[in-house]
């Protein structure tokens, strides 16, 4: 269709082959004007495929060397073609200057506001307020506190803060309003998973919590706290498969594949029910690393460092000493604090190690420090590690630091990790293998923690499940042995899925179909030439067969030898199969597809990309060499 703002003669066929400049934000005007010509005329008119070195003029096709600058293409349709007119004249903006902000309430018509507020602005309020006391857990006495209703007042004078029995009221209508909700998404799945744990208040009061996990039929995954419940009593296996019991009945819910901790009450609550159970894989780390650590020499070094951390954190002068030394000797940790571990959470007595390892030298420079007194020196001189003693903590950091980023990557609630569940294991296992320079401690706690490894990690059919059905990890290439075991459990459960096609009913009846031409004879076709003769195959066709196989295996040794030469002189790559390596002589582009759940930790262990081929290279490494020989030697005789 021809530009109306084009002359007629830009419009003409003799045009044709001219392509518009391929650039979205264009500043200049004059490339209406201005064109390029195709490198490739059998390819379509991609940037790629355009010669943008020379720009050709669409109304007289004299063309002009691009630069980049458009001066010399406006003087051209200026001068040559009179038409100046059609071009915007660039005008020079004048500097901007940035605009100062006046921070005056008086001026900011904070107090200024006229007319009442609308009742959708005070909803939207309510609202946010809702969120604040829910998302923090703050007391519903907050609206009446006189210090938070000033705030407000300040923020906006004509909201009225709802009373604290409004409050409740609302908050008890959101409740209503979202379970609601969360019923209506449950109707429509046919399996959840839960979560169920049991926890203590600040006030020993025990509670247990469950929630559910779902997709929706929009495949969003949802999360949602369904019950907190507070437990009375004996926390026996019986009372908890009732209180669980209970809360699936509530909110009926279909199918349930539950997730728990190894305590032995949770386990045989869910036994009771019949339920489907995965132990939670964070809270086995978390007893492997614990039981790992009761070990005599590393209890030791622990209790030496709490001690010295107690000192600082109950000396302020100690304490101001370390941050002198720090902006002195550290300045990058400066403002670090000392951590103090806690006995049921492993991961801090690992924050505490790591801690006073980074801070030996501020530490040491406040003991050579007159100003303290005798008595915290002879507890710092008594509680500071050796040399030697140094040397086994910065290996027990080692160790434990594989276990944390596990650690992290199972516990994660918006993105599945069951199939990252034994890839882990194997990572684990593989990061405490005894090394000849270990201290005598350390290869007790790796030993330590390959028998909880081997103890708490059994590879159970769930795992099993999440592996297979990852691209990423189905190969199973890092636990070959349990690749048959998780295909056996896929074919069984596969075997029993039914597939239902749901079809609409219709009440218009179908439209006749018209009737078909009649088709013409067939000619008649000529005779088929005769095959010659194939040739005589060997008396006995197995030694044929293999030594065609040890040729074969000849011919690809030297292809893989060749391929691991040109490998070491350019780019060194991991790939899985070896077998796979293609002719030295073509250079092929290998792209690496990463997975957006998968992290770099698994990298030593893990193949986490494919290498792209081309066609005929993928179907060549698909095919025996044995058939190949074969078919090449008919194909000569």
């Amino acid at each position: 269709m021809a530009d109306p703002d084009m002359p007629e003669a830009a419009n003409s066929t003799r045009n044709d082959e001219l392509y518009p400049h391929p650039g979205t934000k264009l500043k200049s005007d004059v490339w209406k004007y201005f064109g390029f010509q195709k490198k490739d005329k059998g390819e379509p008119p991609y940037k790629n495929n355009l010669d943008m070195s020379k720009a050709f003029c669409k109304l007289c096709r004299k063309s002009y060397t691009n630069t980049g600058n458009t001066t010399n293409f406006r003087v051209h349709i200026e001068s040559e073609h009179k038409l100046a007119g059609q071009l915007e004249t660039k005008t020079i903006k004048p500097p901007a200057h940035q605009t100062k902000l006046n921070f005056d309430r008086n001026t900011m018509g904070i107090h200024s506001i006229q007319g009442p507020l609308s009742k959708d602005r005070a909803e939207k309020i309510d609202v946010a307020l809702q969120k604040l006391i829910v998302g923090k857990v703050l007391p519903i006495s907050l609206v009446e506190n006189e210090f938070f209703r000033s705030f407000v007042k300040e923020l906006d004078p004509r909201y009225k803060l709802p009373t604290r029995q409004k409050l409740l009221s609302s908050l008890l209508g959101k409740r209503e309003e979202i379970s609601h909700k969360i019923t209506a998404d449950l109707r429509n799945v046919d399996g959840v998973g839960i979560t169920h744990d049991g926890w203590t208040s600040n006030n020993t009061e025990s509670y247990n919590t469950t929630t559910v996990h779902y997709i929706t039929q929009d495949w969003e995954m949802k999360t949602a706290t369904l019950e907190t419940k507070k437990m009375e009593g004996s926390h026996t296996s019986e009372a908890l498969a009732e209180s669980i019991m209970e809360t699936k009945v509530k909110w009926n819910l279909p199918e349930v594949i539950a997730t728990s901790d190894n305590a032995a009450n949770e386990v045989k609550a869910f036994k009771l029910l019949s339920m489907t159970r995965f132990g939670c894989y964070g809270h086995r780390i978390n007893l492997v690393v614990k039981k790992s650590m009761e070990e005599k020499e590393i209890h030791r070094l622990l209790a030496k460092g709490r001690r010295l951390v107690t000192l600082f954190h109950a000396s302020s002068s100690l304490h101001d000493y370390l941050h002198e030394k720090q902006r002195l000797l550290l300045p990058d940790t400066n403002g670090h604090k000392l951590i103090n571990d806690v006995v049921t959470r492993w991961n801090s007595s690992l924050a505490m190690i790591s801690r006073l390892n980074e801070q030996a030298p501020t530490i040491m420079a406040v003991l050579a420090d007159p100003r303290p007194n005798k008595k915290s020196k002879d507890t710092m001189k008594a509680s500071i590690y050796s040399f030697e003693e140094s040397s086994v903590i910065e290996k027990v950091i080692d160790v434990l630091q594989p276990f944390k980023d596990a650690t992290d990557i199972m516990c994660s609630e918006k993105i599945p990790t069951i199939s990252k569940v034994l890839p882990t294991v194997v990572k684990l296992k593989r990061s405490v293998q005894p090394s000849a320079n270990d201290p005598p401690a350390v290869r007790a706690i790796k030993a330590k923690m390959c028998e909880e490894l081997e103890q708490r990690t059994e590879a159970e059919d769930i795992a099993l499940l999440g592996t297979i059905l990852n691209p990423f990890t189905k190969g199973f290439e890092f636990l070959p042995e349990k690749k048959f075991e998780a295909e056996t459990i896929l074919r069984r459960l596969a075997s029993g899925i039914k597939v239902v096609v749901k079809q609409e009913k219709t009440t218009d009846e179908p439209a006749p179909l018209p009737d078909l031409p009649t088709l013409p004879d067939l000619p008649t076709l000529p005779d088929l030439p005769t095959l010659p003769d194939f040739p005589t195959l060997p008396d006995n066709p197995v030694e044929s067969v293999n030594s065609l196989q040890s040729e074969s295996d000849n011919q690809t040794q030297q292809n893989m030898d060749a391929e691991t030469t040109t490998s070491n002189s350019e780019h060194e790559m991991e790939d899985i199969d070896a077998s796979h390596a293609t002719t030295p002589n073509k250079k092929q582009k290998v792209e690496i597809l990463k997975s957006v759940d998968t992290e770099d930790w698994f990298s030593d262990i893990l193949f986490t990309g494919v290498s792209q081929k081309e066609a005929e290279d993928a179907i060549q490494a698909e095919i025996p060499a044995t058939c190949q020989q074969l078919c090449k030697k008919r194909t000569q005789n």
